[in-house]
């Protein structure tokens, strides 16, 4: 009997049947017995895949059917928790790229500070990747300020390293350090509009009598808000050629952009 013939026999193909030959799995529970009359032999011979004296009893063709149905049923449900288990776990992994995907856009792997205004109305977030129209993979510094009423502002500085940012006492401004390679900036953010303050800074030393020639090289320092918010307070280093540097701190006013109360280090020898 070829396994076409057997296959019409029983309503089913033949590539079933070459499975059973081949061990790749075995008949379905409801096929024992057609199989069993077509083939001149018993169910329990066939599950035993041999003749037997005691065939004919009862009691162990009734045992040998249970026994062979739980295997059946122990191997599909194993195959059916496989599924699901596959099933799940390429789910969870999906799940897991999505909310990588997602979270990678917002930024939150590049989160360097969080900052929030002193009311927590706004709120400043500093990321260490440069921000064009998304976060790239280039290292540098961007800030993100979420304001109260839904809105946003996105600044991108390009190749430096965050040093700090700082609140106006009102919430109203807030000033950011970020040191490039040749030198230290500072930013200020009013409002809508952020302002290279380095540039205001040497200003408005040179005017209150701080290196005078053009040649001195200047650095800056934040160190604090004044308690109304309307001036800071920074320490200053002048290097001019040929003469030893000086230091010393002064208030800076937002609203004039002059300094005043300089007050100059002495030098001990």
């Amino acid at each position: 009997m070829t396994q076409k013939d057997l296959a019409e026999r029983l309503n089913i193909t033949d590539r079933a049947i070459s499975k059973w030959e081949r061990g790749v799995c075995a008949p379905d529970i409801g096929l024992l017995e057609p199989l069993a009359e077509v083939l001149g032999t018993t169910v329990p011979e066939l599950i035993r895949g041999e003749r037997d004296e005691h065939s004919c009893e009862p009691e162990w063709q009734t045992q040998t059917v249970i026994d062979f149905s739980k295997r059946q049923i122990a191997h599909q449900v194993g195959a059916v928790r496989r599924r699901y288990l596959l099933a799940a776990a390429a789910a969870l992994l999906i799940v897991v790229l999505v909310a990588a995907v997602i979270l990678w856009q917002g930024g939150w792997f590049y989160v360097v500070a969080r900052e929030p205004s002193p009311n927590g109305a706004d709120v400043l977030t500093v990321y260490d990747r440069q921000l064009d129209s998304g976060f790239s993979t280039r290292r540098g510094t961007s800030f993100i300020l979420r304001y109260a009423d839904g809105a946003s502002l996105r600044v991108n500085y390009g190749d430096c390293r965050f040093g700090g940012a700082w609140w106006s006492p009102d919430g109203t401004q807030f000033v950011m350090q970020l040191h490039y390679p040749q030198e230290t900036r500072h930013v200020l953010l009013d409002g809508n509009s952020a302002q290279n303050l380095s540039y205001f800074l040497v200003d408005a030393a040179r005017a209150a009598g701080l290196g005078a020639d053009e040649s001195a090289e200047m650095d800056f320092r934040f160190l604090q808000w004044s308690v109304d918010g309307s001036a800071m307070l920074f320490f200053y280093t002048c290097q001019r050629q040929d003469t030893a540097a000086r230091s010393g701190y002064f208030w800076f006013h937002t609203a004039t952009y002059t300094a005043d109360a300089v007050l100059e280090l002495c030098e001990l020898s």
